[in-house]
């Protein structure tokens, strides 16, 4: 039994190409048409179209071979024969640039593969990707222990590149799942006090309006910063903007999301003109592109110093803060848990409690049912700034 060869042919002609098949549950290479018995060395041509016309004709050949039932010998050349760090590094960034991937992941990987390249060369390492042990990427990872969280994030990025090299089939294992795991302590959150959360609103409006915007619809419409506030249209809206529609893609969780607006956002929103904007405009940007993934997260680390020397906020109070303080509002007023998780558009109940940790109350008494008809209730018992 076999597979169809397939061809790897980088744009670089600096890296190998190569045909590559299962044979009988083992993976071989070829490099070259000697063990095929046939004169074919594409990585020896020196332009780029000589070495695809040359590729194609050892991947031709093979299949005939194989389809005559030729298997190969100890001559072929079974799996990678030491693959240079630098082309599997190389063959990694070519995937993720080519995949559907957050340019945040993008660019985690990125960095991450630059710390490990000058580690490698700091150390003399930057040989063979097959040669990388556990041991040595545990060295790696223990200049990123300032934290539990800094740590686990930076292991998990490195691991997502061993796993993509293993997938593609260049390496037989992952040798970070081997690496050591921290435990990780979790960003409270912690819900902003109500004496406060009005002077947190007119501080941001006066200071950093686009960030007011995105806290309020934190905190009334339960929406996520990220993922959800910041790719915001006017099309999203329904005409007089009391309600927001959220496509399978524009949130989170996958599904599809219809939010109601509260009357004091709709309020700020006019003010602002998101009404008269076309549909598909986003109301941040004011064009059809939203602003880049890490704009809210720059804006609250400038607002977080000026509000702390203010006496606005604490240390563990975060832009997620607006969101939590919401969830813990809409419970305060109905008490149910599961309308909360609906409201929030959370799929594991799980960490719907996970929101109200900074409300001291026993959540074991409420199971009650998704009430739905109770949303437009629970928010008007938000408070109007």
């Amino acid at each position: 039994m076999f597979t169809e060869p397939t061809i790897y042919n980088p744009n670089d002609i600096q890296k190998r190409a190569f045909v590559q098949s299962y044979i009988n549950g083992k993976r071989f290479r070829f490099y070259t048409g000697k063990s095929l018995k046939i004169a074919c060395f594409p990585n020896e041509q020196a332009v780029y179209k000589d070495r695809s016309r040359e590729i194609r004709r050892l991947s031709r050949h093979l299949n005939n071979l194989l389809e005559k039932g030729w298997l190969p010998t100890d001559e072929a050349e079974r799996t990678t024969p030491e693959l240079p760090i630098n082309e599997a590094f190389d063959i990694v960034l070519d995937v993720v640039g080519s995949g559907a991937y957050s340019r945040l992941y993008q660019r985690d990987i990125i960095k991450t593969i630059q710390q490990l390249k000058e580690f490698l060369i700091s150390r003399n390492q930057l040989r063979y990707i097959g040669a990388l042990k556990s041991k040595d990427l545990e060295v790696f990872l223990s200049q990123f222990k300032s934290s539990g969280t800094y740590y686990m994030n930076k292991r998990r990025t490195l691991s997502s590149i061993f796993s993509i090299l293993n997938k593609q089939g260049y390496i037989e294992n992952n040798p970070v799942k081997q690496t050591t795991k921290l435990k990780t302590k979790a960003l409270l959150h912690a819900p902003y006090e109500p004496e406060f959360l009005a002077k947190i609103f007119s501080h941001l409006k006066n200071n950093q309006p686009k960030l007011y915007i995105c806290g309020l619809l934190m905190y009334g419409c339960f929406l996520r910063p990220h993922q959800e506030v910041r790719i915001l249209k006017r099309g999203d809206f329904s005409e007089n903007l009391e309600t927001i529609s959220l496509g399978g893609t524009s949130n989170k969780t996958g599904n599809i999301r219809i939010v109601r607006v509260p009357s004091f956002i709709i309020k700020e929103l006019y003010i602002l003109g998101i009404h008269s904007l076309d549909h598909n405009v986003n109301i941040f940007s004011n064009a059809p592109e939203p602003l880049n993934e890490s704009y809210f997260n720059l804006l609250w680390s400038r607002s977080k110093v000026k509000m702390k020397k203010l006496d606005l906020i604490k240390n563990n109070q975060t832009l997620y803060s607006f969101r939590h303080t919401g969830a813990i509002e809409i419970f305060k007023h109905n008490r149910d848990i599961k309308l909360l998780q609906g409201l929030m558009g959370h799929s594991n109940l799980n960490t719907t409690i996970i929101y109200l940790r900074g409300l001291k109350v026993d959540l074991n008494q409420f199971n009650g049912d998704v009430l739905f008809h109770q949303i437009e209730k629970g928010l008007s018992g938000l408070k109007e700034f």
